[in-house]
């Protein structure tokens, strides 16, 4: 029997081979980094966007917007220079901070914001709630023995709409007043050494950290073990909010979370082509899709001495 969640993806895929583009429409695809960095999901729906809406006539383009640091005036000339350039038919937004929400709003042609979108920002948004996964990991690791306060969450640094979230519930599930336990690395994760190192510098020694990119969660599992000689999970649980296919060959297998990378990108085509076709609406739905729990190997209770000072080990920052 054919399930409702492939009927669906069957429907849209009907709609799609029979939706044409007017001829050299253009759609910007934008994001805060290369393409070699995006998420797994973002390659992916960035690859259904290129195949779909290159069949129909329209052309995509990347357009890389650094926006960590950078002043909302710059961000918004850069974006003026990018429509001077040519004619952008439609955008999609690859976390994107509040300030580029609002400009695409207010140019009023057809968006999609794939990632979480802001208060007031009236686009179609797909939005994957890392905050219920989250909410869920802090529970596994309660119930495996570890106290929520030797809990320490490694984000990305931005303003981003998601992070935020991840951000704010996090705080809520330890304490509002615990912002030590949180630490923050650059976008293409480059930092991770010192990452791990202020990690473990930690006092008392945290017990688990929880990470919220999957290429993050890869280099600290190959770096604390080898060159801090600490064990995952025996003297760390690590968990991680995204995933990717290669994490499943790692030894040990992440304990991590997967969004439906094909759902999401069938719901952003198919968002982008309805609105193209048939003109912009605001108040466009927020798609929450919740991660699915991938139980892995890095989940474990604390070790031993958690509640008391680990005993450093060769290698370990004292």
């Amino acid at each position: 029997m054919v399930g409702k969640r492939t009927l669906v993806r069957r429907r849209m895929r009907r709609r799609r081979r029979g939706w044409k583009a007017k001829q050299n429409q253009k759609i910007v695809f934008l994001s805060p980094i290369p393409l070699e960095h995006l998420s797994w999901t973002g390659l992916l729906v960035y690859g259904e966007l290129s195949q779909h809406l290159g069949m129909a006539g329209a052309s995509i383009h990347l357009e890389q917007l650094p926006t960590t640091s950078a002043p909302e005036a710059r961000v918004e000339a850069t974006l003026r220079r990018i429509t001077k350039r040519s004619p952008v038919d439609a955008w999609v937004l690859y976390r994107m901070p509040r300030a580029v929400q609002r400009f695409v709003q207010r140019l009023a042609v057809p968006a999609v914001v794939f990632g979480n979108a802001y208060p007031g920002i009236e686009l179609p948004a797909l939005e994957v709630d890392h905050a219920a996964a989250l909410r869920h990991a802090i529970a596994a690791l309660e119930r495996a023995g570890h106290n929520p306060r030797s809990v320490v969450l490694v984000l990305p640094e931005s303003e981003q709409a998601g992070n935020l979230n991840v951000e704010a519930s996090f705080l809520a599930e330890i304490g509002s007043r615990r912002k030590g336990q949180i630490l923050k690395h650059g976008e293409d994760c480059g930092d991770f050494e010192k990452v791990a190192h202020s990690l473990l510098r930690k006092r008392p020694r945290p017990t688990a950290v929880i990470v919220f990119r999957n290429r993050m969660a890869a280099r600290l599992l190959g770096f604390i073990p080898h060159r801090l000689q600490f064990c995952v999970p025996a003297d760390l649980s690590l968990l991680c909010l995204d995933d990717a296919p290669f994490m499943a060959d790692l030894v040990p297998e992440i304990t991590r979370y997967r969004t439906d990378a094909r759902r999401a990108a069938d719901w952003c085509v198919h968002a982008l082509q309805r609105q193209l076709s048939s003109g912009i609406r605001k108040s466009w739905e927020h798609r929450p899709i919740v991660p699915d729990f991938i139980r892995g190997e890095t989940l474990a209770p604390p070790p031993k001495a958690a509640g008391h000072d680990h005993p450093p080990r060769e290698g370990v920052p004292p």
